[in-house]
This record gives C-alpha cells, sequence and structure tokens, in this order.
C-alpha cells in the first residue's frame, strides 16, 4: 500500500532508518570489530585470518537488511549516499529522496 501524506512518508521514513540502523548498521560495526580484534591478544583461540574473516562475513551480511528495508516509502528506491560513494553507500542523514524528490521531513 503505497504512502501518500506527507507526514506518513516522514513517519514511514523514520521507521525504515531507524529499523535499518538497528539491523543493518550494528551488525555491521559489531562485524568490523570482530574482524580486527582478530590482530589483538584476543583471538577467541582461532587462526587470526579466519576470526578477520568471520568479522567481515558478518559485516558483509549485515548490508542485506540496510539494502532492503532503507528505502524511499513513496517509490521504493534506496536511500544511497552522494558523490564519490554513490551507489556504494547509505545516506542515513538524507531529507529528500533524489529519484522522486519527496521530502522526508515533517512540515
Amino acid at each position: 500500500m503505497p504512502v501518500t501524506t506527507q507526514r506518513e512518508i516522514a513517519t514511514t521514513f523514520r521507521a525504515r532508518r531507524r529499523l535499518a540502523i538497528w539491523l543493518g548498521g550494528l551488525p555491521f560495526v559489531l562485524g568490523i570489530l570482530i574482524a580486527f580484534a582478530g590482530f589483538g591478544p584476543y583471538t577467541f583461540g582461532l587462526d587470526t585470518g579466519t576470526v578477520f574473516l568471520i568479522g567481515f562475513g558478518i559485516a558483509g551480511v549485515s548490508v542485506v537488511p540496510m539494502a532492503l528495508i532503507y528505502r524511499c516509502p513513496a517509490c521504493g528506491a534506496r536511500i544511497m549516499g552522494p558523490g564519490v560513494c554513490s551507489g556504494a553507500s547509505f545516506d542515513f542523514s538524507a531529507d529528500k529522496c533524489r529519484r522522486c524528490g519527496v521530502s522526508f521531513v515533517d512540515s
């Protein structure tokens, strides 16, 4: 069911952003921390390379929920970062959709 009013769009976008950060962003950061913890004194009894691969595997898989959840409520486009990182990073400070131009700010 498409979202039509500005208030519904802003509310849905805020909920999607919060869900994407919790289900995708937090596991991503934890995966990176696990990956680099393998180079420290605590390798969890595993080889350094194994801990590194496990951590980056967790980080890589955690991007999937962000890509599926963090979309424009009006047109369904992914909210990606601008410039050099366009198409490779999520823009968690977006205030409007690049594709359809709808504003995410409740006015």
